[in-house]
């Protein structure tokens, strides 16, 4: 495993903390910060834990890390998150279930915009009939 000495478990990789309402720039921002320090692949399954009991060293190394990237994923979200998914193992746990129960929530933010703006382009065609007709005058 690729371990910096700058990488230590209070690193705050991203400025803003998820809140639940900011999900979709939160995991960008955190998929770049993990992939720019070789550790995206303990949030998407493609770092996987050796063997226990065959390759003890290689594990230790691995549960390091997980551990470490785990911490930067609860500095980085707000209490009330973090008192939800403090208690996975993996880091992959906790992204998964972040994902699972915040990607929901990105789509009906997106529906709720996309009626707003429906709302507000019906209001719209209406007005401008009579915009036009007073420009006429």
């Amino acid at each position: 495993m690729l371990h910096y000495h700058s990488d230590h478990p209070g690193l705050v990789l991203v400025s803003k903390p998820l809140d639940g309402n900011n999900y979709a720039s939160w995991c960008r921002a955190m998929s770049e910060s993990l992939n720019a320090k070789n550790k995206l692949g303990f949030v998407n399954g493609t770092i996987k834990a050796p063997s226990r009991k065959t390759n003890r060293d290689d594990y230790a190394s691995w549960t390091r890390c997980n551990d470490m990237v785990h911490s930067w994923i609860l500095n980085t979200v707000t209490q009330d998150i973090s008192d939800n998914v403090v208690y996975y193992v993996t880091a992959r746990e906790v992204w998964e279930d972040l994902q699972g129960r915040l990607t929901p929530l990105v789509f009906l933010k997106f529906n709720e915009r996309l009626h707003i703006i429906d709302k507000s382009s019906s209001r719209l065609l209406r007005i401008i009939p009579k915009l036009k007709t007073l420009w006429d005058e």
